[in-house]
């Protein structure tokens, strides 16, 4: 207040309830399954996984687990070498960081059941661009053939950004990126400034076949050599200052500005 005093006030919100659809899992060959469900949780939770366990199993017997991943709303994980002469059930559970944990209802799950899947890849929209370099994040699962390589393409449009889909076809001009782990990230280097780039995770499976994630597109930052100050005669008088959008302005602003001289030459400056 203005006499120095403090006013507390006192306020309740409610979070909004934690949803989970177990999903039919992907028996990949005999024993070795693809767990999944539907959440509502953030790409960027790590605190989630699965619990399986024998439906012949007497309550005092521990459930198993593993942990997953997440791609907008889609958990997977993945049991290697599971009993296939037994019959399971499998639950999602989500640790909050309070320490807590929610369970999914138990579908079931025959391991023996098996059939031909392929690999699961994605590419997270999320990106950090730092300058001419940024970070790129992508998501793989493997399917029933084993996975040889995967990782990033990326090249620079001469277009507008593209729509975001699964890519179906790939420019000649890629640069490839290898990376690994199911949630896998690279650093793309030496790029150009101020100029736009799609990118794509990929995945290629022993049996020579590719798979791609979404296309997803960012711009690097202006180039810092850009818009350094620099040294000019004293005869080339400024004329005006103007923002990056072109507007004239009446003084210098914070961020970017462009100096137009009385030579017809413009350059960038930084104010701070």
């Amino acid at each position: 207040t203005e006499e120095g005093g403090r006013i507390t006030t006192d306020a309740s919100f409610t979070t909004k309830p934690l949803n989970f659809t177990a999903l039919q899992p992907k028996v990949i060959f005999d024993g070795n399954v693809i767990l999944a469900a539907q959440s509502n949780l953030d790409d960027e939770e790590t605190n989630v996984g699965f619990e399986w366990r024998r439906t012949d199993w007497p309550d005092d017997f521990d459930s198993k687990s593993g942990i997953a991943y997440l791609y907008e709303g889609t958990m997977e994980g993945y049991i290697r070498s599971i009993n296939s002469n037994y019959l399971w059930r499998f639950r999602p559970y989500y640790t909050s960081k309070a320490g807590n944990t929610y369970y999914g209802e138990w579908k079931g799950l025959d391991p023996s059941d098996y059939s031909y899947f392929e690999p699961t890849v994605h590419t997270y929209s999320t990106i950090s661009v730092n300058g001419n370099s940024a970070e790129v994040k992508g998501y793989v699962m493997r399917g029933t053939d084993n996975v040889a390589s995967q990782g990033f393409m990326y090249w620079p449009n001469n277009t507008s950004f593209s729509l975001r889909r699964k890519a179906t076809s790939i420019p000649n001009n890629v640069t490839v990126v290898q990376a690994s782990g199911n949630v896998m990230t690279a650093t793309l280097e030496d790029l150009e400034y101020e100029t736009s780039y799609s990118y794509v995770a990929f995945v290629k499976t022993s049996e020579g076949e590719t798979f791609y994630g979404e296309q997803q597109s960012f711009r690097t930052s202006f180039d810092p050599d850009g818009i350094k100050d620099i040294e000019h005669s004293p005869l080339n008088i400024e004329e005006a200052w103007y923002s990056l959008d072109g507007k004239k302005l009446s003084k210098p602003q914070k961020g970017i500005n462009i100096i137009r001289y009385s030579d017809g030459t413009s350059k960038k400056v930084v104010i701070k």
